[in-house]
């Protein structure tokens, strides 16, 4: 699995295509373009300012972190149309399909999980991230909670209703709920032939599939509806309260932002994500690949983009911060293609204390904060 190419990154010049950056010859081709092209206006050196913070700030949000929540919110809907159509009449290549739609919805997922604030953590207590994903409280695995649950719904006689999945605790619903029922039957088999016989025996078991994914749906619905139309009820979408200052702790936007990739990481590493993520399905390597691309996204921008967090920290002089940023980000793809958790563990730790210091630093941001541990 390997990280796609990006402005430039990387050539590749060995017979199993293993990346080496010449980042230092890149970081001044980068400062000259900058120079030449300008920021604002075609011939403007671009400068670090507040003005060219906020615009880096706002192509992050309309270039990111509102692209990959609509999409998760329609991968989403997606599995909805998908688990509706196997539970019609189930067989192997309508589970497999299900699966793929799975699938497809917990790589968004992680392409949205460094930023967990706004729509998604919209309640102190219980935040609507949690009912898609109950690992990321603590690192807890309901693994067996899930297990338990849907064979008591299954062989039980109460309706299998929307007020009866609106009454579930986050801990019995979500991708990982999801996960379980769409990939192993009744006795942990892991077998297509097996997992589609199980629904067949056992129609409550699709009920029970198609009430999951429309929970989620509506949940994933709310977080994008969040940031581009009405946050809370408010009649404001959050992207326009975030992008002028009004977040729900007072914390600066950017400083917000920051802190929510840093505690993401230290998330990563703390709770050991890739050895519990995506376990049943085997896709822990797409999960966290898809999570560091978001992640990195944050600092380089897409191909387009010139006015980025990376191009204010080369305008002010902070190359070697910078290249330590890119090196971990290539660490940790590397530990992926290696499949070697513990690297990626090593590169994700690098990477938040990339969060805490060298990117604020590097771009003159308070943060102001006492580091969580991800919880």
């Amino acid at each position: 699995m390997n990280k796609p190419e990006t402005l430039l990154n990387c050539v590749r010049i060995d017979d199993g295509y293993r990346r080496h950056y010449f980042r230092t010859a890149a970081a001044i081709l980068l400062a000259g373009l900058l120079t030449a092209c300008g920021g604002e206006r075609k011939n403007d050196p671009l400068v670090l300012t507040d003005d060219t913070l906020n615009t880096a700030l706002t192509r992050i949000v309309d270039q990111t972190v509102i692209p990959n929540t609509q999409a998760f919110a329609e991968d989403a809907e997606a599995l909805v149309v998908a688990a509706s159509s196997f539970c019609n009449a189930p067989n192997t290549d309508g589970l497999q399909q299900t699966q793929s739609a799975w699938e497809a919805s917990s790589t968004g997922w992680y392409r949205i999980l460094p930023f967990l604030f706004g729509p998604p953590d919209d309640n102190l207590l219980t935040p609507g991230y949690l009912f898609i994903d109950s690992l990321r409280q603590r690192g807890n695995d309901y693994t067996s909670t899930i297990r338990t649950e849907i064979n008591e719904s299954v062989s039980g006689s109460e309706p299998l209703n929307g007020a009866y999945f609106d009454g579930l605790s986050f801990t019995k619903v979500g991708l990982l709920a999801l996960e379980v029922a769409l990939f192993e039957d009744a006795s942990e088999s892991s077998a297509d032939s097996d997992i589609v016989a199980g629904f067949i025996a056992h129609p409550r078991r699709c009920d029970y599939l198609e009430g999951l994914a429309q929970l989620q749906a509506e949940y994933a619905n709310d977080f994008y509806q969040g940031w581009t139309s009405d946050y809370q009820n408010s009649g404001e979408a959050y992207r326009e309260r975030f992008l002028r200052g009004a977040t729900d702790d007072g914390s600066a936007p950017l400083t917000l932002l920051l802190t929510s990739a840093q505690e993401h990481l230290n998330y990563l590493k703390q709770r050991t994500v890739a050895d519990q993520a995506g376990q049943i399905s085997g896709i822990s390597s797409a999960l966290m690949q898809a999570s560091i691309e978001a992640t990195e996204a944050i600092v380089e921008g897409d191909q387009g983009s010139v006015v980025t967090l990376a191009s204010l920290m080369l305008a002010a002089q902070e190359e070697s911060a910078l290249l330590s940023v890119r090196d971990n980000f290539e660490r940790a793809y590397e530990a992926i293609d290696d499949q070697s958790n513990l690297d990626f563990y090593t590169a994700a730790g690098l990477l938040d204390g990339n969060f805490k210091r060298e990117i604020p630093d590097g771009l003159a941001v308070e943060l102001g904060i006492n580091f969580s541990d991800g919880d």
